[in-house]
């Protein structure tokens, strides 16, 4: 059953700082490379093929969107500073991406922050690892490498 969904779905392919947005009940697979996905709390993740983890077909069936829809590009504002920001439409969430070349500090503005490393030594974050700030809480971070900094509605 995989490999035939697999033939219907929508096949994009991702360059460095690009980003997609799909709404909630989205099918979609990584077939290859990296990616950083954000989703409020409240949703589950369904998996019905392509993993070793449980795989609950009826539930996918009642729950999935089979509409046929394309991905909506986010794309960052062109800048020549060291972070933008992803314009995200409808979510109760922001993402920004954060190029870190030397040493420097950074404080949490919002309630809640994640800060997650995806790629180099970010001093005390290294690529894979994540951390959360509270609101003024300051992490000093040192290059070079390549952060994404996640906040929203807690609440959501």
């Amino acid at each position: 059953g995989g490999i035939l969904v697999a033939l219907l779905m929508n096949h994009v392919v991702l360059q460095p700082g690009e980003a997609i947005f799909l709404e909630p009940g989205n099918v979609h697979s990584y077939l290859s490379g990296v990616a950083v996905e954000v989703m409020p709390s409240s949703d589950n993740v369904m998996r019905a093929a392509f993993t070793q983890k449980h795989i609950d077909m009826d539930e996918f069936f009642d729950t999935a969107n089979f509409a046929a829809e394309s991905p909506r590009s986010v794309t960052p504002p062109t800048t020549s500073g060291d972070a933008v920001i992803y314009e995200i439409p409808s979510a109760p969430f922001s993402v920004q991406r954060i190029n870190v070349k030397r040493a420097m500090s950074v404080t949490a503005e919002h309630e809640v922050e994640i800060y997650l490393c995806a790629h180099g030594n970010a001093g005390s974050l290294h690529q894979g690892q994540a951390c959360i700030l509270r609101q003024n809480e300051i992490l000093e971070l040192a290059g070079p490498s390549l952060l994404f900094r996640i906040w929203g509605d807690p609440t959501y």
